[in-house]
């Protein structure tokens, strides 16, 4: 369902109006202040400048599952990563990867094969290597679409691994957590992996 809003007031914000588009119904709600969310850019620069592999739609590193970057030694977490999420959840993703990094600092972390990710607006990790500890035990992601209660399907090579219902809402520009899983079934020797939100 589509909405259209606008803004009432002169001078100082007194009401929006929103407009039904599909039953074209519209109402009035009294405010006096308007918060209008927008595409979320990670603050990248030192990742460009280190010549990262950049995602072009999200302009964020690309990561695989162990949160390491195009670089070998270079790991990106946080809102740099994903969708901006709040404090405490950047730094639990902090505690997660440091497994990672310890290992990395150890000796060279052996070559996995690795699969890429498409189907959604943005998800991290972008690359996913079966072999790996997915951190926190889910994705995140941001939809195309909203959703009230979204049929995930898992695809790779034409073969549909798994289809579940999730029990919460997907929204654009809102952080959408998927349970890693759902990425039971995939194979590291296949190929991209899709995932789509119905």
């Amino acid at each position: 369902m589509g909405r259209r809003c606008r803004i009432l007031g002169h001078g100082r914000v007194s009401a929006v109006e929103i407009e039904n588009l599909d039953t074209h119904t519209r109402r009035t709600i009294d405010c006096d202040t308007v918060v209008l969310p927008g595409d979320w850019i990670p603050d990248s620069e030192l990742a460009r400048t280190a010549y990262l592999e950049i995602d072009p739609n999200t302009r964020g590193p690309l990561v695989d599952t162990r949160q390491a970057t195009s670089i070998p030694g270079v790991f990106a977490i946080g809102n740099l990563t994903h969708p901006v999420d709040t404090a405490d959840v950047a730094a639990l993703d902090g505690r997660a990867v440091a497994e990672h990094v310890l290992a990395e600092l150890y000796g060279p972390t052996p070559a996995h094969e690795s699969c890429p990710v498409k189907g959604l607006r943005w998800i991290t990790p972008w690359i996913l290597n079966p072999a790996a500890k997915l951190r926190r035990r889910r994705l995140l992601a941001w939809p195309r679409s909203h959703f009230n209660l979204p049929t995930i399907t898992v695809t790779q090579d034409d073969h549909i691994f798994d289809r579940r219902r999730l029990p919460w809402p997907a929204s654009p520009a809102r952080a959408l957590r998927i349970p890693s899983s759902i990425l039971s079934g995939i194979r590291s020797d296949g190929g991209a992996i899709t995932i789509d939100l119905e």
